[in-house]
């Protein structure tokens, strides 16, 4: 029994980069050979980027450290403008009905966002890290998010929109985009971190990096390549 438990345990990093390598496939990131760092695209290099101008809707700029240490530009905005900061940033005839495109929905967001004015951040919430062998197919789930059918939307990871909101306090207050969970506007974090379940680990990446397979990457511009994906993904969810 002993020693069945030390070879389980010597193959799990294995096993836990096949199941990675999988999930990256049914992303699309491996499966069109695209694995790449920003090492091999001169145009990811890290490198100053130029910011968006300030959109009406913002009261002030601040910084947020991403999860390779970076420093990343995070809009703050009027409480009162959250409304039109979702109307801008989030499309009526966007779907929200399948849960498997947060991360490309999130990256147009991100990039619709900037073209408004507002610097945004992503958070990134993984269930891998509690069960890396998938013995209990651990999953995250919100408890109020619904996929089209009317079931608990469920994700191996996900992906939403941050930004900071002046709420009158002394420190602005992190709110997140998050269609699934709230169609209407974006949603305080600590509510929305609140219904969370099954998250075993939580990161902030910039808005350039579309979603898993990117995470380490310090990205400064868009990939073309997955930003063209990420439109054909939502192309395909849209209600028309």
């Amino acid at each position: 029994m002993i020693a069945a438990l030390l070879i389980a345990l010597a193959c799990a990093p294995a096993q836990a980069e096949t199941l990675t390598r999988k999930v990256e496939t049914f992303n699309r990131i491996a499966i069109r050979g695209v694995g790449f760092t920003c090492a091999d695209q001169p145009h990811l290099q890290p490198a100053a980027y130029e910011l968006t101008p300030p959109s009406p809707m913002e009261v002030g700029r601040t910084t947020i450290n991403d999860r390779n240490g970076v420093a990343r530009p995070i809009s703050i905005v009027k409480l009162e403008d959250i409304p039109n900061l979702y109307e801008s940033a989030y499309p009526g005839n966007w779907n929200t009905s399948n849960a498997l495109i947060c991360a490309s929905r999130a990256h147009l967001i991100g990039k619709k966002l900037a073209e408004a004015g507002i610097e945004s951040v992503k958070l990134y919430v993984e269930s891998w890290s509690l069960d890396p062998l998938r013995i209990f197919k651990t999953q995250i789930t919100h408890k109020t998010a619904k996929d089209g059918n009317g079931r608990t939307a469920k994700w191996d990871y996900h992906v939403v929109n941050m930004i900071l909101v002046d709420t009158g306090k002394a420190e602005p207050e992190r709110y997140v985009i998050d269609p699934y969970v709230r169609t209407s506007q974006p949603i305080p974090y600590a509510e929305w971190r609140a219904g969370l379940d099954g998250v075993g680990s939580e990161q902030i990446l910039s808005r350039f990096n579309h979603g898993m397979g990117d995470v380490n990457d310090n990205l400064n511009d868009y990939d073309p390549v997955k930003l063209n994906w990420a439109i054909n993904d939502v192309k395909g969810q849209l209600r028309l």
